[in-house]
């Protein structure tokens, strides 16, 4: 069985993984993606791509977001947020 993620080709975000039997996992990918072949399955919610795949850094609070562009972890709140 094949591992793979598909990727944003414009972030590197992990859009879904999964496993296939067929001969390639290209056929995973739609237009603005690309697929990688895994060793061992990851997740959406702790890996990304940049250039391989990679783990997300420690969050540092429960109120931050990652934000796929900059690759850095983002709190969205505003000074008007509890």
């Amino acid at each position: 069985m094949i591992l793979f993620a598909v990727c944003s080709k414009e972030t590197g975000q992990i859009l879904r993984v999964g496993g296939t039997n067929e001969p390639s996992a290209e056929g995973q990918a739609s237009q603005g993606e690309f697929v990688v072949v895994l060793d061992y399955l990851v997740s959406d919610e702790t890996h990304y791509w940049d250039g391989g795949i990679v783990e997300f850094p420690p969050k540092p609070s429960p109120h931050h977001v990652w934000d796929f562009s900059k690759k850095v972890w983002h709190d969205p709140r505003t000074q008007d947020d509890p």
